[in-house]
């Protein structure tokens, strides 16, 4: 026997271990020889026999390694002949992924259960039909996963070959980017005005564009596609919203906003006339000033001045302040207001007030 042993352990490649082929033979079919008590009832539970069940170890190695007496009716021999030709392995049992299917998580694949004394094992993660991950037995989710068909291609390799085994399949759940919370728009209502929107709130670590957006035309707003945007004349009396767009690898989605009421263009209107206080007493170097002069009108009217000695302009007097001179005594001054913007323009006077000598 211990001649057929050696044929074995040559066949194998392996060497004796403290003097023994056995032990050399049962390390290389993995056994633990630091805990085994009985070698071969050891090496039958490393090829996948039972020893419980078992009469003649030698006899079910060689069964279980697909081997038969064919050789003189000696299992020994018989073992020897399934060493010499022994064949790539089998796959009898698939590999199972294991793990929970949302992005991030980790996925585990057993190696199957196969014949023929695989030696090592190689593993390739597949999305699909494209490779993905590395040679390991794990692998963690990520977001061009997402929906995707996920398995492990097991190859068990041995001195014969190799042959690949695939595991059951997953589907990874979706990652695409979902809008829990509405962006919000805020921003005035004139043309001019500057509008703002936030991103609001998204599953899925997204990036965003913007487009700002006319419901009352149906359109898009040309060129208005950052997360701001300043009214001009064309959105005057619409409805204008923000359409946030969160992108990731999984996929993009678009949350609206909530909806701005722009007003309708118009020209300027005083809603509050210019007032110069009469309840006092004006001299030369007075400085004279007004309160009111207020007016409504989209856009936004652009005030100007006009200082006025009775019924004649008085030249260069612009500001929304007036120095009084010599040329001013016993005369009434006034100032006159005008707004424009691009509807037209209009104009108001104050009341005068006469400048003492």
């Amino acid at each position: 026997m211990s001649d057929t042993l050696k044929e074995i352990a040559d066949n194998l490649g392996v060497t004796t271990i403290n003097g023994s082929y056995l032990s050399g033979i049962a390390d290389y079919y993995g056994v633990d020889l630091a805990t085994s008590t009985d070698l071969m009832r050891d090496i039958l539970v490393e090829v996948g026999g039972d020893p419980a069940t078992s009469t003649d170890y030698l006899q079910d190695i060689v069964l279980e390694l697909g081997g038969t007496v064919t050789i003189n009716g000696n299992w020994m021999e018989a073992w020897e002949a399934i060493t010499a030709v022994a064949p790539a392995p089998v796959n009898s049992t698939l590999p199972v992924i294991s793990g929970t299917t949302t992005i991030g998580s980790v996925l585990t694949t057993t190696n199957g259960t196969w014949t023929n004394s695989p030696t090592s094992f190689a593993y390739q993660w597949k999305r699909g039909a494209t490779n993905i991950g590395t040679n390991a037995s794990t692998y963690t989710l990520v977001i061009a996963d997402s929906t995707a068909a996920i398995t492990c291609v097991v190859t068990a390799t041995n001195a014969s070959g190799s042959t690949p085994a695939t595991s059951n399949t997953i589907t990874a759940d979706s990652y695409a980017p979902v809008n829990t919370v509405a962006p919000v728009a805020s921003g005035g209502s004139y043309v001019g005005d500057l509008l703002t929107t936030t991103d609001g709130t998204w599953t899925g670590s997204p990036t965003f564009t913007y487009q700002w957006y006319n419901i009352t035309l149906s359109q898009n707003i040309a060129g208005a596609t950052s997360n701001s945007h300043t009214l001009v004349d064309a959105d005057a009396d619409a409805e204008i919203i923000c359409q946030v767009t969160g992108t990731n690898a999984a996929g993009s989605a678009t949350g609206d906003s909530n909806t701005v009421y722009s007003l309708p263009l118009a020209a300027p209107t005083n809603i509050d006339l210019p007032s110069i206080d009469d309840g006092q007493t004006y001299y030369v170097d007075y400085t004279l000033s007004f309160t009111g002069n207020v007016w409504d009108g989209n856009p936004v009217p652009v005030l100007t001045y006009q200082w006025r000695r009775g019924n004649a302009d008085i030249t260069g007097a612009t500001n929304n302040t007036y120095e009084t001179i010599s040329a001013d005594v016993n005369a009434y001054i006034s100032v006159k207001c005008i707004a424009t913007n691009s509807q037209g323009t209009d104009f108001v006077e104050s009341n005068g007030v006469l400048i003492q000598p």
